[in-house]
């Protein structure tokens, strides 16, 4: 070879150097890449670190869901409890109102039918032993102490076919009226000149009321007794 031909190979030896210190060099960096992973440490502490932040972030999710859900849960229970005690209030207010209705109407009511029966029951033990008139076809009359007890009334008599039976307090005041015939009855309590209750012909039961229908029989029973009474007394 030449002088320029060594030169040339010089050069090219020059440049596979450089290529080879090249690759070796690149070799050298993928091998500590690949053949130095991180460490178990490294590794443990980045997965760490990640859990960490996940743990973190579901922790502030789950915080933020139990603040909505006690919220609500406490706007429900404030509501319900609300609702609650409005509805306590609404039913106790009208129990009260009821109790009261029953301890002053019923209740009263009940407690002079049960006078009245028993004075009637009273009466009926001694009847028979009672001074009794019969000034008028048709009409019995009943003394007790020389005061009208009972006035009997038989069917037909003013053109009524029901017969009827007036019984008086020791006032002179109308306290029981039977009105009947042989399939139907009529009852009638009365205290102050006041039907309280009447149980009419199908065995049904009406208690004081301002507009208590008696089917016209309180109207005989008042004007028909104390017609009589007033006759006879």
């Amino acid at each position: 070879m030449n002088r320029h031909d060594l030169r040339w190979y010089e050069k090219l030896n020059i440049f596979v150097g450089i290529v080879a210190a090249i690759f070796a060099i690149a070799g050298y960096t993928l091998r500590d890449f690949i053949g130095n992973p991180p460490t178990t440490e490294e590794t443990t502490v980045g997965t760490v670190t990640n859990i960490e932040a996940t743990t973190k972030t579901i922790d502030e999710a789950t915080t933020e869901m139990i603040d909505k859900a006690t919220t609500e849960t406490t706007d429900e229970t404030t509501t319900e409890a609300t609702d609650e005690t409005t509805t306590e209030s609404v039913v106790e207010t009208h129990s009260e109102s009821v109790v009261d209705t029953e301890e002053e109407v019923p209740e009263s009511v009940e407690e002079e039918v049960r006078r009245i029966r028993k004075e009637y029951y009273s009466f009926q033990e001694e009847k028979e032993n009672l001074k009794r008139d019969n000034i008028i076809s048709d009409v019995v009359i009943y003394y007790k102490e020389d005061r009208v007890a009972l006035i009997e009334i038989l069917p037909g008599y003013a053109g009524v076919r029901y017969s009827r039976m007036y019984y008086f307090d020791e006032k002179g005041k109308l306290y029981f009226a039977f009105i009947f015939d042989k399939k139907r009855e009529n009852r009638l309590y009365v205290k102050d000149d006041i039907v309280i209750r009447y149980i009419d012909e199908n065995n049904e039961v009406f208690d004081y009321e301002n507009e208590m229908n008696c089917n016209g029989f309180d109207e005989l029973a008042f004007s028909e007794s104390y017609e009589m009474l007033d006759s006879f007394d």
